[in-house]
């Protein structure tokens, strides 16, 4: 298995989903090390639109990141972390293929 991105964009259809290399995935894993945790409960997107991207480990770690809150969810534990300048979440975004995403994404 290998390290895998997305973006929670449709209503109706599946989200695009891309794969990631093994060096994003380290820097990622480092990101979330760096950020202060947070006992805040997640950040409620709204109902349609852009909700968030997340990341899936080849272990099946995944993180869900939307605004300045990222989630990591291993092993049945939940964690959150607080990304004042929502770098984990650009940098899943940045490392879309041109054309999976759609423009407004990164508004």
């Amino acid at each position: 298995m290998t390290w895998i991105a997305g973006a929670s964009i449709f209503s109706g259809r599946p989200d695009p989903s891309w794969p990631i290399s093994d060096e994003l995935g380290a820097r990622l894993e480092s990101l979330w090390d760096s950020l202060p945790a947070s006992q805040a409960e997640d950040v409620r997107p709204p109902p349609l639109g852009y909700r968030g991207c997340f990341v899936i480990s080849p272990d099946r770690r995944t993180w869900m990141a939307y605004r300045q809150s990222v989630r990591q969810e291993a092993a049945g534990r939940i964690e959150h972390r607080r990304d004042h300048n929502r770098n984990f979440e650009s940098t899943v975004i940045a490392s879309a293929p041109n054309g999976v995403l759609p423009p407004w994404v990164n508004d």
